[in-house]
């Protein structure tokens, strides 16, 4: 699952910025694709999963809390995808209250250039997850004994798998 090309949407941003972060992408290993508004940028998120989205703030043809909620919602391709917002220096503080709300990070579009890929290589250290569903049966170690149980997995990576289980276990 490593060396992976990691795939990228840019939305909202002129083309003149779009090339440049398609150029900084690629250097980086990141394939861009571009969705010049919001809602031809929905369109491909309805069916093609990213691992990360860049987004001019503000979009020119949609609210931003709008784009976020289509984004993710429990069934959108993207709902685990890094979202950064690229805002202007005087309406960065403006995008930083989407962080937390759908927003994974804001920076300013005229420091982009040094911090995108770091940015991105750092929301997307947890591998790339497959989804997976199969029963399975797991014997639960704790310190006061040892359990077998039934459970659901949802998806795997290469650190390990998220599993579904009625039974609730201490950390």
């Amino acid at each position: 699952m490593y060396g992976v090309q990691r795939s990228t949407l840019v939305v909202g941003l002129e083309e003149r910025v779009f090339q440049k972060v398609a150029s900084l992408l690629s250097a980086a290993k990141f394939y861009a694709d571009c969705g010049e508004t919001a809602t031809a940028a929905l369109e491909s998120i309805a069916f093609l999963p990213f691992d990360a989205i860049v987004v001019g703030y503000p979009l020119p043809d949609m609210p931003m809390t709008q784009f976020l909620s289509a984004v993710r919602k429990k069934d959108s391709p993207c709902r685990q995808a890094a979202l950064v917002l690229l805002a202007p220096k005087g309406m960065l503080a403006e995008a930083e209250d989407f962080v937390g709300k759908g927003a994974n990070r804001a920076l300013a579009v005229e420091d982009f250039p040094e911090q995108l890929p770091h940015v991105l290589f750092r929301l997307l250290e947890v591998p790339p997850r497959f989804a997976m569903r199969a029963t399975s049966r797991l014997k639960v170690q704790l310190s006061w004994g040892t359990s077998q149980t039934i459970c659901q997995t949802e998806n795997i990576s290469a650190h390990g798998m998220l599993i579904k289980t009625d039974h609730t276990y201490p950390i």
